[in-house]
């Protein structure tokens, strides 16, 4: 809907919103969906996984994809912390 973190601010300071993009909120690839099997090698995990006498292998699993979740709880369970103990809201990107 278009909405920014300072719109949504003033309406109500105590909100906290929270964003998953997965190439981040700009740059040259931030309108692209981000999949788990894309993130494994633009991330270089899997230059990590194979063997050594052969080329960089995929992970086997979408490694990516339950992390940002777990990683976007956790941000949103801080910042629920951080606006009982100071009254603020928060955003995390």
């Amino acid at each position: 809907m278009g909405f920014g973190y300072e719109m949504v601010k003033k309406a109500n300071p105590k909100v906290i919103m929270i964003s998953l993009s997965g190439y981040g909120d700009t740059g040259p690839y931030s309108k692209y969906v981000a999949y788990g099997p894309a993130q494994v090698p633009l991330s270089g995990l899997s230059a990590l996984t194979g063997y050594k006498v052969s080329p960089p292998m995929h992970a086997g699993f979408s490694y990516a994809d339950p992390n940002a979740g777990v990683h976007g709880a956790f941000a949103l369970i801080c910042a629920l912390f951080h606006r009982a103990k100071t009254g603020e809201g928060h955003t995390s990107t």
